[in-house]
């Protein structure tokens, strides 16, 4: 986990690439979940052809070029007819899914969109990061102007993290997330 932490997009897209070398099963059509600005397909694009970029966010949707197949919907529940053979999640995505049944819906969604030979790799952070990196998510800072606030807790009963930003853009605005 910690090692996962620490890598580039670049050595993101190489370990994404050697899970499909590992397989080798004639991989044509790729689908990426929760793609965010499409920072890890950048670095993918000279290996893997014909990729579409999945994501709910239509705000992180359209920072990814225009020239790249762009869907925005929600990972449990797929839009798809078609099938693919290789399917990859990074950072967690999995992780925003906190109900078991919509975890077994997601499971679901990607074995009816998956080819017969095809390949799901996926990530995951489990309780004892969070338990690990709670008190050190908690935070205040300054980046390229935007000031930012994070709290972060993790529920042990509930097995619930919970990181709130507080954004404050150069221009006076304040944008509040939470992340679950």
């Amino acid at each position: 986990d910690h090692i996962m932490q620490r890598l580039s997009y670049q050595e993101w897209a190489k370990y994404i690439s050697d899970i499909k070398t590992f397989y080798n099963n004639g991989a044509k059509k790729y689908l990426e979940i929760a793609c965010g600005t499409g920072k890890l397909k950048s670095n993918l694009e000279r290996i893997f052809e014909d990729i579409v970029m999945l994501d709910i966010s239509i705000s992180m949707l359209k920072h990814v070029d225009l020239v790249n197949k762009r869907i925005c919907a929600d990972m449990t529940r797929l839009p798809f007819k078609n099938e693919f053979d290789f399917i990859y999640s990074t950072f967690d995505s999995i992780n925003y899914i906190t109900d078991e049944e919509e975890v077994q819906r997601y499971f679901s969604e990607i074995r009816s969109n998956l080819s017969t030979e095809g390949v799901f790799t996926f990530d995951a952070s489990l309780e004892n990061n969070s338990i690990k990196n709670a008190k050190r998510l908690n935070r205040k800072g300054v980046v390229r102007g935007t000031k930012y606030d994070q709290s972060s807790l993790y529920d042990k009963e509930l097995k619930l993290h919970r990181n709130r930003f507080i954004l404050e853009l150069d221009n006076g605005e304040i944008i509040e997330e939470v992340h679950t």
